[in-house]
């Protein structure tokens, strides 16, 4: 992530009382999903494994799922909240190539631009506008790990090793019982 973005993400932070350590692990997590090339069109992924970790290290977040809006196109994605603000990494490359001028949503806030507002999330009421928003309503995190086609433990490890590099331990076993039965949390009309 270029020096300028990071100094972007700090200074959100600091106008909204955001833990320094929070921005360390955003900014870190951010960095090795860009380096697999996880981010394009991974928000599921990108998005449930930020959360846990999160929460791992006491910052306790949602996992949504809704629709956002850019330039008119709508698709199904999926963010977390915390303390009721937007952290989205990978709207920043959706599929899409013709609507990525968005950079990662850190608070609300577009890191590049340090604007809010030019990524529209909604809910998804009724109809998924995609069959990827039907599945991520139906299923939790458990069954989305375990049919990971990379191999049935690469999110659940991946979390314990990152969480390593902070010096915090973490057992799969429990890890795969505190999460596994979790589930999207469909948004209300934000």
């Amino acid at each position: 992530m270029e020096d300028v973005l990071i100094n972007n993400i700090f200074e959100i932070a600091k106008d909204k009382n955001i833990e320094e350590k929070f921005c360390q692990l955003f900014i870190d997590y951010y960095e090795d999903m860009y380096k697999r090339g996880w981010i394009r069109g991974g928000c599921h992924c990108i998005s449930s494994i930020l959360h846990i970790i999160l929460n791992e290290f006491g910052y306790y977040n949602i996992l949504r799922l809704g629709v956002v809006e850019i330039r008119g196109v709508v698709f199904s994605h999926s963010w977390i909240e915390y303390n009721n603000m937007i952290f989205d990494i990978a709207v920043s490359e959706t599929n899409d190539l013709e609507i990525n001028i968005s950079g990662v949503i850190f608070s609300d806030i577009d890191i590049k631009t340090l604007e809010c507002g030019f990524v529209v999330y909604k809910d998804m009421i009724g109809k998924s506008p995609d069959k990827t928003g039907e599945l991520f309503r139906d299923i939790n995190v458990g069954q989305y790990f375990e049919e990971c086609p990379e191999g049935r433990n690469v999110f659940w490890n991946y979390i314990i090793d990152f969480s390593k590099k902070y010096g915090k331990f973490i057992n799969l076993s429990r890890l795969k019982e505190k999460y596994s039965n979790e589930k999207w949390t469909l948004i209300k009309n934000i």
